[in-house]
């Protein structure tokens, strides 16, 4: 028997002593890298707001900016603007009945029962005010518009002038698109 264990004994291996450390790797040294940055701020995108029949408001053409003094734009150019804007969208001015579907192909429908808009045709013309301003309204028989609101911009917001002023929703006509106006 001390054979076998000495036979099983020369495979003995020594145990680590108590304490002893692993090598490890040295840490490799923190690098950092310099990111040249935009020296001046940049326009973040506003989110687009929505309206109260739960529709995207529109975005408005920036070409028309209310805080540009002198001389504006002419009055074809900006009357195109607001019609390229209006054009198949659905306009509420909160606080007032005015509640209108302006479809592309110059219909003109209420929005609701309680609206005072008429239906037919809407047009827009130049507002005797600043000249970023128009005046929104129905055709009458003689071609002229009858004016119901007059419609401007205050910062990001599109407003009517009428009894002081009111904030606008201008958001996808839906009753426009159903009638296959846009």
């Amino acid at each position: 028997m001390a054979g076998l264990f000495a036979a099983c004994g020369t495979d003995f291996v020594e145990p680590a002593v108590a304490g002893a450390r692993v090598e490890t790797p040295t840490p490799q040294a923190t690098v950092f890298r310099v990111i040249p940055v935009t020296p001046v701020a940049t326009a973040t995108p506003q989110p687009l707001a929505v309206g109260p029949d739960g529709s995207f408001q529109r975005p408005f053409p920036a070409e028309i900016d209310p805080s540009r003094t002198g001389a504006g734009l002419p009055s074809d150019v900006v009357i195109n603007f607001w019609t390229e804007y209006l054009s198949g969208a659905r306009l509420i001015v909160e606080g007032s009945r005015i509640d209108a579907h302006l479809c592309a192909d110059g219909s003109l429908l209420p929005g609701s029962a309680s609206s005072i808009v008429p239906a037919g045709a809407w047009g827009l013309r130049p507002a005797s005010g600043e000249w970023y301003e128009v005046i929104l309204g129905s055709e009458n028989r003689s071609g002229r518009i009858s004016g119901f609101t007059t419609l401007s911009r205050a910062g990001a917001s599109t407003v009517a002038l009428n009894d002081g002023v009111a904030v606008v929703s201008v958001t996808d006509s839906d009753l426009c698109a159903d009638l296959g106006g846009f």
